[in-house]
């Protein structure tokens, strides 16, 4: 709700509140805070991907390219001299910018495809 509402331009403030220590007993919350981290950021990452998919998959996208390209370069400079590590790295070239094409669609497809209300 909090980053539906900074979207929106809604203005956010908090409010302090009393936490007493827990006497006994377990938190039924999180079980450690390794734990809570992880569903943090799961859930960030989840939220996220709804409000700004492009962004957040431009960082592989361009990775995966540009990892195409260096690879596609050292391609063409081995054809020369080696053909077995010229087939393998034209392979990976070809795997890697297939890569980042599929995640651009991928990217494309959630951007048309969210909404917010």
């Amino acid at each position: 709700m909090i980053i539906e509402a900074a979207e929106k331009h809604f203005k956010i403030g908090e409010i302090p509140i009393v936490f007493y220590k827990r006497k006994n007993g377990k938190s039924r919350l999180m079980s450690g805070i390794f734990n809570f981290a992880f569903r943090a950021w799961r859930l960030i990452l989840r939220v996220y991907t709804g409000y700004h998919p492009l962004k957040l998959f431009s960082y592989p996208i361009v990775a995966f390219f540009a990892s195409s390209m260096i690879l596609l370069n050292l391609t063409l400079l081995l054809t020369l001299n080696n053909m077995i590590l010229t087939a393998i790295s034209g392979v990976a070239a070809i795997i890697l910018f297939s890569t980042s094409a599929i995640i651009t669609s991928i990217a494309l497809y959630a951007e048309s495809q969210k909404t917010l209300s």
